[in-house]
């Protein structure tokens, strides 16, 4: 059994990004996406022992780790779950896998449930560890709830409110919880507060809404979200 240092390594071009990919073992193939902010390593200890079944592969998805971070663009597609998920397909392909297992963790978790639902066909069996599916947290998001308070409201607010509250927040004190719809002195300037609650929402906003959650996010190469 061998440990993951030892996997064959490839880079793999999709046409519009470069994957990372490392791989073992023979078997019916699995496909494994890691979480955020993570990369194929969160695999260690459990891709060796699979690959006395299967065949394993782990890839950095596109914008982290080794994998290569092309320039975002206004609407943020080319990092979307679908984008994502898309890149993965053209790899297991290059690979010489038409149909696979895929398991997602967090944040991979909701590209393997975009791949899943785009591509029908290559996905044999689907696994999403640790995430809870995000229609539930919108539909089910309320005033109380972790999505509606502290960071996850800002993230949430209509541009430029993520972009400047998020440039603004000391690391020590990002996630203090608001209260009552309080904000901590030493979380935000205090200029902030009032665009922060003018946005307030008592229900989420859908998830393609979420555009920027810091001012890094401009810069070319770096990673967005998406549906």
């Amino acid at each position: 059994m061998k440990p993951l240092y030892e996997f064959k390594i490839a880079q793999i071009d999709t046409g519009q990004a470069s994957i990372f990919v490392c791989s073992s073992g023979s078997g019916p193939p699995i496909l494994l996406f890691h979480g955020f902010p993570e990369t194929h390593l969160m695999w260690r200890d459990v891709a060796p022992l699979l690959t006395q079944d299967c065949s394993v592969i782990c890839p950095d998805l596109r914008g982290y780790g080794r994998s290569s971070c092309p320039a975002s663009a206004s609407d943020h597609a080319r990092y979307s779950k679908r984008a994502l998920a898309q890149d993965m397909v053209l790899v297991m392909k290059q690979l010489g896998f038409d149909r696979f297992a895929v398991v997602g963790h967090d944040r991979g978790g909701r590209v393997a449930c975009r791949m899943a639902l785009d591509h029908p066909c290559v996905v044999e069996r689907l696994a999403v560890l640790d995430v809870v599916p995000t229609e539930s947290v919108w539909n089910r998001a309320d005033a109380g709830s972790p999505s509606t308070s502290g960071p996850g409201r800002c993230s949430r607010s209509p541009h430029p409110c993520p972009r400047e509250c998020s440039r603004h927040v000391p690391r020590r004190s990002s996630m203090i919880p608001w209260e009552d719809g309080a904000l901590p002195r030493t979380c935000f300037p205090r200029k902030f507060a009032p665009l922060m609650l003018r946005h307030s929402r008592p229900r989420g906003m859908p998830m393609r809404s979420v555009k920027n959650i810091g001012g890094g996010h401009d810069r070319p190469g770096a990673r967005q979200g998406g549906s």
